[in-house]
């Protein structure tokens, strides 16, 4: 409904309390990202969320929302970090790969976490060493380049695709 020019309010309902603290973390820590990085008023009322703000980034704000309760339904979790990276792509127009990064895992450890993507440069270099045989990264370091590659190269390896891993 529309409470002055150019401002809107969307009301969007949270349908459970798990679901609701997945999205905003407890005592409601993530809300604050979302109003610094979206510059949106939003705010909780009894398991409906309020965003109230300019119709485009109203928007913005619910594609991200709903992007990252895709994400938490699925049962995966989101920190701080991806809800700062969800929002950028969402804003760049690549809400649709928001998902997409986090779906897929590459391996377990041996203690049963899993191996993911966290960002769309990961997620191309993965794809690119499934569909290649030879790859080269170059990139700022501390990216996940080596551990991303040593990771897939075990997968590989477990799989017999290959018999020895060569890091140079």
């Amino acid at each position: 409904m529309e409470t002055a020019a150019h401002t809107v309010e969307k009301h969007i309902v949270i349908d459970s309390p798990e679901h609701f603290i997945g999205l905003f973390g407890i005592n409601e820590e993530n809300l604050p990202i979302f109003r610094d990085e979206l510059g949106v008023d939003i705010h909780s009322l009894s398991g409906e969320v309020v965003i109230t703000g300019p119709e485009e980034k109203v928007a913005l704000a619910e594609l991200t929302l709903k992007k990252l309760s895709e994400i938490i339904a699925r049962g995966d979790q989101i920190d701080r970090t991806r809800i700062r990276y969800a929002i950028g792509l969402a804003g760049e127009g690549n809400a649709d790969r928001i998902g997409e990064i986090m779906r897929d895992v590459i391996a377990i450890t041996y203690r049963g976490r899993q191996i993911k993507c966290k960002t769309l440069g990961q997620k191309q270099y993965v794809d690119a060493i499934k569909n290649n045989t030879c790859c080269f990264a170059v990139g700022p370091a501390g990216t996940g380049k080596t551990y991303l590659a040593i990771a897939m190269a075990v997968v590989a390896m477990k799989n017999k695709e290959i018999e020895k891993i060569i890091l140079t």
